[in-house]
């Protein structure tokens, strides 16, 4: 609905797409529900519902849009969605029929209808060649070290250094992003300053000012500590969300670009490893709060509910020397216990790896009564 707000106004029409896919997010971040729910310590929503999953109208959302009033009834994945929600969805399809990635592909109308046929009944499978970002890992890192004004900051070195028009657009639609982002995080510290003042329970009234804290700083600015790192990674990885098909958006090694946060918290007596395991726990549940939404065909085609958004565990560092830290079985051990649908763990294995941590991942995997969590790689380049 808010995606459908901003390209509805006439002011943006004459923008570069780099632009407009950058103020559509902004818009999206600066207006969207802003939740907190009870006991939470990563604060974050990804929609207005609990768990829920997105529409996207101008990607490849029409389909899901035309089949608005049989969610609740399909064989495969069915939704509970409300009435009003059904005709909400289903108002928009008209606006954006000429308007959608698909349509805007082809440049004629025997072409169009092909490509919608072929989406349709799965002559050809290309939901993603409708879709945006996909199948990658961010460089949350980046981010949590120099936040997002530190992104800002770079980008604007940059265009003082060229006259390109197209490289001069595409830094000020990360300039807009950026913004987008770091006021999505102020959004939330106030949020938390706001039930704060009404919270009459002492410890949740301090989890609040600490939460309001957090925000105050990421993803604005670099964190400073582990709790500001896994939250600045958390809003992140939800911003992604708003614009594209973010399922298969995976946070990565984050054992790797979180420990040293984790170990100078350690080091300083701020945390203790229970308190960074319910860190990362909050992350991972958090990460269940979002399922693919796509058309009834594409939804079948996957088989049920997608497990895409992969963390990936212990492996080499770019010296090749073993990666294997505490967060590496912290993560191992969160993968055990919380045994939920998201995030997908992946496992580096090489000949150096501690036979403690292959044992534990073993264990894991085979032990009696365990179903397998974890999926082993051997050593490559690749995040």
């Amino acid at each position: 609905m808010l995606w459908t707000e901003y390209d509805k106004d006439k002011r943006n029409r004459g923008k570069t797409p780099a632009v407009r896919i950058a103020e559509a997010t902004r818009h999206v971040l600066n207006h969207k529900s802003v939740k907190i729910y009870p006991r939470e310590l990563i604060v974050g929503n990804f929609t207005s519902k609990r768990v829920a999953g997105f529409c996207y109208p101008e990607l490849a959302g029409i389909q899901v849009m035309v089949e608005a009033f049989g969610l609740p009834k399909r064989r495969v994945n069915p939704l509970e969605i409300s009435l009003w929600d059904r005709f909400k969805l289903a108002s928009k399809v008209p606006y954006w029929l000429n308007k959608n990635a698909a349509y805007r592909a082809f440049d004629n109308m025997k072409d169009r209808f092909r490509f919608a046929a072929e989406q349709g009944e799965a002559l050809q499978y290309q939901v993603y060649e409708a879709g945006g970002i996909a199948h990658l890992a961010p460089d949350y890192e980046k981010l949590i070290k120099v936040g997002a004004q530190g992104i800002i900051d770079e980008v604007a070195s940059m265009e003082a250094q060229t006259s390109d028009p197209e490289k001069l657009d595409f830094y000020r639609s990360v300039k807009i992003a950026m913004s987008g982002l770091a006021e999505f995080g102020d959004r939330y510290a106030a949020e938390a300053k706001a039930m704060a003042v009404q919270e009459s329970d002492p410890v949740r009234k301090q989890e609040l000012l600490d939460i309001a804290a957090v925000c105050s700083r990421v993803p604005r600015q670099g964190a400073t500590n582990f709790h500001e790192a896994v939250q600045s990674m958390t809003l992140a990885h939800i911003a992604i969300f708003q614009e594209t098909f973010g399922e298969t958006t995976c946070p990565g090694r984050i054992d790797q670009f979180l420990r040293p946060y984790y170990e100078k918290d350690l080091a300083e007596a701020r945390i203790d490893r229970a308190q960074a395991k319910e860190i990362l726990g909050a992350f991972c549940v958090k990460l269940c709060e979002t399922i693919p939404m796509h058309s009834d065909v594409a939804t079948s085609t996957l088989g049920g509910l997608t497990s895409w958004e992969v963390v990936t565990i212990g492996g080499q560092d770019s010296e090749g020397n073993d990666a294997t830290n505490e967060l590496s079985y912290v993560l191992l051990e969160l993968a055990d216990e919380l045994r939920m649908r998201q995030p997908n763990f992946h496992v580096r294995i090489h000949e150096n790896t501690p036979k403690a941590f292959y044992d534990e991942v073993i264990r894991i995997n085979f032990g009696a009564g365990s179903a397998p969590r974890c999926t082993m790689t051997r050593p490559s380049s690749s995040l």
